[in-house]
């Protein structure tokens, strides 16, 4: 049986959500660009695999959490894809305090590297729900 592109996509999708579940950095690592840039909400870019490396660890030592993925589109054009899904994070603080959950949308740009392999070199992520304490002034429009 021949393996499609976006057969292999799909499971190295799979393979970096369970090391992200697993806290396993050096795997994660496998599945970004070494040049890799993460829009997160309310912070600036994440530029670079080092950068992600300390943000996942600073994440894990502060909660431990699960992370599930669910695709609603993938296309692949050459050696380029634009992964859409929808995501939940479940996590409990490590130091105490209430398991927090959010969830929202996301965009993955993998890029098939020198190397063959397809890694994650854009992504961004955004949550459905509203922050504590926002609420948009009477009369705001919100679009969505």
């Amino acid at each position: 049986m021949i393996v499609g592109d976006r057969e292999i996509i799909e499971q190295r999708r799979a393979e970096y959500i369970a090391a992200f579940n697993r806290e396993d950095i050096a795997a994660m690592a496998e599945y970004a660009a070494a040049d890799t840039i993460g829009m997160a909400p309310n912070r600036p870019a994440i530029r670079g695999i080092e950068a992600h490396r300390q943000l996942w660890a600073d994440g894990f030592a502060a909660a431990k959490s699960l992370f599930y993925v669910y695709p609603e589109q993938l296309d692949v054009t050459g050696d380029v894809a634009v992964d859409q899904h929808r995501w939940a994070l479940d996590s409990m603080p490590k130091r105490g305090g209430r398991p927090v959950h959010d969830e929202g949308k996301g965009v993955w740009i993998w890029r098939r590297q020198a190397d063959g392999n397809w890694r994650v070199e854009r992504a961004i992520w955004n949550s459905d729900l509203t922050r504590p304490g926002f609420k948009p002034a009477a009369g705001a429009k919100v679009f969505g």
